[in-house]
């Protein structure tokens, strides 16, 4: 059907222009046929609210889940300094912790 992705844009695109419409008029028919002339033009009026509603809450979700993945990574993956190829972060000319001290064979 298309070749190109460029293609594929354009057939959804198109294809959007053409059912919402058709979809919007269809439902608005549906509700003043049950409802009566007034609730169909409430409910045609609110159609675009409702649109923009669902897309800024599918937005924030897309925002939310991003966030929650980047704080699992954080909490999950080793903290490394640059440069350093260990988790140890300690300096390695340093032989004891403070308050520790390291019995040597020897005597030293």
């Amino acid at each position: 059907m298309s070749r190109k992705q460029t293609d594929y844009a354009t057939i959804r695109l198109l294809a959007s222009v053409v059912a919402f419409p058709l979809f919007w008029a269809l439902e608005t028919l549906l509700v003043g046929w049950a409802a009566g002339l007034a609730w169909a033009l409430a409910f045609f009026l609110s159609l675009p609210l409702g649109g923009l509603i669902a897309y800024r809450y599918l937005v924030g979700t897309g925002r939310l889940l991003h966030q929650l993945r980047f704080g699992a990574l954080f909490l999950t993956r080793a903290q490394v300094a640059p440069g350093s190829h260990s988790c140890d972060l300690r300096d390695p000319h340093r032989d004891e912790e403070p308050g520790l001290t390291i019995l040597r064979p020897g005597g030293s």
